[in-house]
């Protein structure tokens, strides 16, 4: 149990003259480089450990050098654009967050039409999106499939009359506001379109 303990504290001993930069002397030797009776480990070990530390030998700046306010202006950052706010009545009736320019996208309906007959064009309205750079406008028949889509600039899109078929008992039409990534915005907004009986 004696020689693990000595050779611990010996390890101990290489390892803090390897970390001070001296050479340690051997315990058959004194620091002196005379030959001596006897040196403990525990001498050697108080020697390398009051060892004075080095110095690092890098450049440091004078004692007199003091910063000085700087004549060139700081760059100030790029307007930033509002960060978009989250309505959060349309998180509660709708499960997701929206966006709060998106609470008053809605259809027109006294602008829209709300019926068709065949050959003739059909003309939806919608209100404007803050931010948006266009819409994604779809028709949809009465099973809900997709018949045409395009994209407009415009809140407001006419429908060719030759889309519409006189079989059919409504269309449906939906339009989604795209933000600069060409991602959609808000919740889709839709209406139906009735066959005009009269």
């Amino acid at each position: 149990m004696r020689s693990k303990a000595l050779t611990g504290v010996l390890a101990l001993c290489l390892l803090a003259a390897a970390c001070s930069g001296q050479s340690m002397p051997s315990l058959g030797e004194s620091p002196s480089g005379s030959p001596s009776a006897s040196v403990s480990p525990q001498q050697t070990v108080a020697r390398s450990i009051t060892a004075t530390p080095t110095r690092d030998s890098r450049p440091t700046l004078p004692p007199t050098w003091t910063r000085e306010p700087s004549e060139t202006p700081l760059p100030t950052s790029p307007p930033q654009s509002p960060v978009p706010t989250i309505d959060a009545i349309g998180t509660a009736l709708f499960g997701q967050p929206t966006l709060e320019a998106c609470t008053g996208f809605t259809m027109d309906l006294l602008e829209s039409q709300a019926t068709f007959r065949p050959g003739q064009d059909v003309t939806v309205v919608w209100t404007p999106v803050q931010g948006a750079i266009g819409y994604t406008v779809t028709l949809l028949d009465a099973s809900r499939n997709a018949l045409f889509e395009r994209f407009s600039e415009e809140p407001r899109f006419t429908f060719d009359g030759a889309l519409f078929d006189l079989a059919a008992p409504y269309y449906a039409v939906t339009v989604r506001p795209l933000n600069v990534g060409s991602r959609q915005m808000c919740n889709s907004i839709g209406l139906l379109i009735n066959r005009d009986l009269s």
